[in-house]
């Protein structure tokens, strides 16, 4: 029986969030803990980069308030991704994370 690879899941969650197949990578996100995988720092941050290719800044916050739930702690290329988007999205208010 072949075991789930976690670096493939969260690759194909980087190429899905590029083809903006937001479908895809939630889809995939989910199925991370279905197989008994850790959603980990990367894993998080593929899902906030697929919201971002796709403009949906509701579900970058919540993404967010997910990780700081979570056992993960949220990184400073996850940071700098976040603060980014908001301000290019002229969204300085929720850029103070």
């Amino acid at each position: 029986m072949v075991e789930p690879d976690h670096s493939l899941y969260v690759d194909l969650m980087l190429m899905f969030g590029k083809k903006k197949l937001i479908g895809k990578v939630k889809q995939l996100f989910s199925s991370l803990m279905k197989e008994g995988l850790k959603q980990d720092t990367r894993a998080y941050t593929e899902l906030i980069g697929a919201y971002l290719k796709v403009d949906i800044i509701k579900n970058e916050i919540e993404t967010y308030e997910l990780i700081k739930a979570s056992s993960c702690i949220p990184d400073e290329l996850i940071l700098t991704i976040m603060i980014r988007n908001l301000e290019n999205a002229g969204r300085d208010d929720l850029a103070v994370l």
